[in-house]
């Protein structure tokens, strides 16, 4: 009776003390077994495959790259030249490691899911309130369509791809141009939508941006604005002002 007293105490001992351990390894195991059980959806599924340029979203630290590899417990991205990496980063060309679980904790952006390998980009450029809006949205209708229009078709069949597996619309014929309010209030900005290829990203923006700037800037009715910030010292102070310039 004795003996079987002392077991069941270290018996019990014994279990509260695996119990402890097991927690322990639990948390400090967890982000492992999740990435684990990532690579598993990511093995089977068609969320994330290798060649994909991805974005995932972490809080004041969004990461974009290539998918050169993914292991049982990372993702390993080559951080190209991209349209965030120039007005964020401000560099590129490393190799980035992000465990599996983020997929289940963070957004991800897919830019090349499936047969996708277009996006539709942003330009915007802002007038004054007196500027011939028509006039400049159709100059930037023909040069818009002029460089981006040859890959409208491509992403079309691309979209049409998706559609089998997906539900989604028509997709709307490109480029599109719209006008509304600056948020500075001073002017009115055009947002300019069209199709790029993920790889062409910067190229496309660079070269519709010279070309529109160009052209609408050569006209006398259309006036371009940009915000300004100029200092002036007086008796040893800086005084600071803002605003908005016409070209």
């Amino acid at each position: 009776l004795i003996l079987g007293v002392a077991y069941s105490e270290n018996f019990a001992q014994s279990l509260a003390i695996f119990g402890v351990v097991g927690a322990g390894l639990t948390i400090v195991l967890k982000e492992v077994v999740l990435s684990m059980v990532a690579w598993v959806v990511l093995m089977t599924g068609s969320m994330i495959r290798l060649g994909d340029r991805i974005k995932i979203e972490k809080v004041n630290n969004p990461i974009i790259g290539d998918v050169v590899d993914i292991s049982l417990t990372k993702i390993t991205l080559y951080e190209n030249i991209t349209n965030d990496s120039v007005t964020s980063h401000k560099r590129a060309g490393r190799i980035i490691f992000v465990p599996n679980y983020l997929i289940f904790t963070s957004e991800i952006y897919n830019y090349t899911h499936l047969s996708m390998k277009t996006i539709i980009d942003l330009v915007e450029i802002n007038f004054s309130f007196d500027s011939n809006f028509g006039k400049a949205e159709t100059i930037t209708r023909e040069v818009v369509e002029n460089i981006s229009g040859r890959y409208a078709d491509m992403a079309k069949r691309q979209y049409d791809k998706l559609k089998s597996r997906y539900t989604l619309r028509n997709m709307p014929t490109y480029p599109r141009i719209v006008f509304y309010p600056s948020i500075q209030g001073d002017g009115v900005t055009m947002a300019i939508w069209y199709i790029a290829p993920y790889r062409e990203i910067l190229n496309l923006k660079s070269e519709i941006t010279k070309q529109c700037i160009t052209q609408l800037n050569a006209q006398e009715d259309i006036k371009l604005i940009y915000s300004s910030a100029s200092v002036y010292l007086e008796s040893n102070r800086k005084k600071s002002t803002f605003g908005s310039v016409q070209i």
